[in-house]
């Protein structure tokens, strides 16, 4: 070959070699007459090697349309073998060849090291353990429309690695590419096996691949082998398909910084599960210590099916998670979409089917989880350890326990405009909404809290239901809610249900010489219907004595403008409403029973006024004002 290149044809035909066929200039051509041209070596794992000698570069290399076939099984030494290595190479090719090893084995389909802008298209790799491998600073990487099969004998994986991205800068490009039979799929992260995801390659596409894991043994505690794992920044991720049959496995994981993950096929084939199952997608950078801590991404419109865990987001700063579909059609899975010490996440629009945490968080500050539909699984919406929340418009559809459910809350929990129906049937208490422990304001707006307690059929019915109930709070506002039943005679009204239930986290009276200082919160109860059963009370705001000066309860009360509509029985010590409080301001409510029994007790309140209400009973315990009670109510 001169020095100035050339280009070199090979016949249809087996071309047997002993040692491999080596491209040692640039501007060559080496391409196949068509694909009958097979280039056969029995006696060593490397068929084509493309490098200078000396370490030089090489540029404008090309191989095209040429089978290269190992006949003897190989075997991985030291070092790791491949049939075709690139080294030091730029703008080269590999194009619509064929790498075939009549058996599994040990070795690398193709190596690429230290080269820049390389395509690798349409070629056919199979019976090897890795796939493609990056092994040492490759820029301007190009993998598209490749199959990489690695099946072992189509009922499990034998292969490791599909696509092993490593030591890649820059954007890579890597699509429409079918992986089969590999435990990882296409891997960008230089950490695979370090445990510390990284990479340079950000903008980086993977896009329109096509990967099949069967599944196969892998080692106890080690984390989940997943189909597409990608550790760069700003990479999209969009519109693959990804199909996996082991508990071990997982769909797609992103460690980088604001990716963007679309439209997103994730399917297990599993039949059923126990305890572990696969994860679908994982948002979060996770080192040998715990999180490592993301910032943002995108997280829309992908699919997940079948018996896995849905969307995971751990230590995560900012990130979407909007109109993405989780569903089971057989068995219940446990989580839907998950947040871990993630702060300003978004969730919305997403709809979750068939599991028993359709949206759980765990600590964060400022999350918002608004417009998603839940139907059918175990608690509906639950947030623990969280500061700020917002959870609005979303439709919350036939859930065990409960609907929405917070414990531990601090600054402003907003709860709004939620539809939680037919939740609780299979808990006591059942609660449609409910929040413990909130060190701030609780609000509680414009929701509709309908047939807590009682399954969609109407078969199953809890002996307990609550609406809303909300324990331990500094302050509230409850306004605006619609808590009701289709049929509140599937409840025992002897039973103590509670369309609302609320008791205040502290109110303290502090003596300072011949005076005293009261330290305490306020709860609003305004412009609300309330419809339902309950032996002693339909509303109760409670409290509990700790000391002489200290109680858990709010200081003061404001219950107006709501209508009532118990259904009770007759019985000594009970009201609809029962307050318990320094001070009350009860006005403009409608009030109606199905017994005589009174309207409300306010439990001896001296600061209380009751004023502009339509009942059909008076109050009782009651020594505010006006006097008498009948010129300004009724009766």
């Amino acid at each position: 070959m001169p020095d100035e290149g050339g280009c070199v044809c090979l016949k249809v035909g087996d071309h047997e070699i002993q040692a491999p066929i080596r491209i040692e200039k640039s501007h060559v051509s080496l391409h196949g007459e068509t694909l009958g041209a097979r280039v056969v070596r029995t006696d060593g794992p490397e068929l084509l090697r493309i490098a200078h000698p000396d370490g030089l570069l090489l540029e404008h290399v090309t191989v095209s349309g040429i089978s290269f076939e190992l006949e003897r099984k190989g075997s991985q030494g030291q070092v790791m073998q491949a049939m075709v290595a690139m080294d030091r190479c730029r703008n080269t090719s590999v194009e619509r060849c064929v790498l075939h090893a009549r058996a599994l084995s040990q070795i690398a389909g193709m190596i690429i090291t230290r080269c820049n802008d390389v395509s690798v298209m349409n070629c056919l790799v199979d019976n090897v353990q890795y796939g493609l491998w990056t092994a040492a600073d490759t820029t301007g990487l190009t993998v598209v429309g490749n199959s990489f099969d690695a099946t072992n004998g189509k009922k499990s994986d034998g292969g490791l690695v599909g696509l092993l991205l490593q030591d890649v800068s820059f954007p890579a490009r890597i699509e429409e590419n079918r992986v089969l039979g590999f435990v990882f799929g296409i891997v960008l992260n230089n950490g695979l096996f370090t445990g510390v995801p990284f990479s340079l390659a950000a903008g980086s596409r993977i896009a329109g691949n096509y990967i099949v894991r069967l599944g196969a043994q892998v080692e106890a505690g080690t984390l989940k082998a997943f189909g597409i794992d990608v550790a760069a920044d700003d990479c999209v991720i969009c519109d693959n398909i990804l199909l996996y049959a082991s508990v071990e496995y997982g769909g797609i994981a992103v460690s980088g910084r604001n990716a963007v993950v679309e439209r997103n096929q994730l399917r297990s084939i599993l039949k059923e599960a126990g305890a572990v199952r696969p994860i679908a997608l994982l948002l979060a950078r996770l080192g040998g210590k715990g999180s490592l801590g993301t910032i943002g991404g995108r997280v829309a419109g992908n699919t997940v099916l079948g018996v896995q865990e849905g969307i995971v987001v751990i230590g995560n700063e900012g990130a979407e998670v909007l109109d993405n579909r989780v569903e089971s059609d057989g068995q219940e899975v446990g989580f839907g979409i998950l947040l871990a010490a993630s702060s300003r996440v978004r969730l919305q629009g997403n709809r979750v089917t068939n599991t028993a945490w359709p949206i759980a968080t765990s600590g964060g500050t400022a999350n918002v989880v608004v417009d998603n539909r839940l139907v059918r699984g175990g608690g509906g919406v639950t947030v623990v350890f969280h500061t700020s929340l917002t959870c609005s418009q979303n439709r919350v559809e036939d859930m065990r326990h409960w609907g929405i459910l917070s414990l531990v809350g601090f600054a402003k929990c907003a709860l709004t405009e939620n539809r939680v129906l037919n939740c609780g049937y299979q808990q006591v208490p059942s609660i449609g909404i409910g929040a413990s422990l909130q060190i701030g304001e609780l609000c509680v707006e414009s929701c509709e809290v309908m047939n807590t307690g009682v399954s969609p059929d109407n078969t199953t019915v809890s002996s307990l239901s609550w609406g809303i109930v909300a324990d331990l709070i500094l302050e509230a506002r409850v306004q605006s809610n619609l808590v009701t039943y289709a049929n509140a005679a599937l409840l025992d009204a002897n039973q103590e249900h509670r369309a609302l239930w609320m008791r205040g986290w502290w109110e303290q009276v502090i003596t300072l010489g011949a005076g005293q200082v009261i330290f305490g919160f306020s709860a609003q109860i305004l412009d609300n219907k309330f419809l339902g059963p309950g032996r002693s009370a339909l509303i109760e705001i409670a409290q509990q004595s700790v000391s002489d000066n200290l109680f858990r309860r709010f200081e003061r009360l404001f219950f107006s403008n709501n209508f009532c509509w118990h259904a009770s029985v007759a019985a000594q010590g009970t009201a609809t409403v029962s307050l318990a409080g320094r001070s009350a301001i009860v006005m403009g409510n409608h009030i109606k029973t199905n017994v005589p029994i009174p309207s409300v007790d306010f439990h001896g309140m001296k600061d209380a006024v009751y004023m502009g209400n339509l009942a059909q009973a008076n109050p009782v315990n009651f020594g505010g004002i006006p006097s008498p009670i009948s010129g300004f109510n009724k009766p």
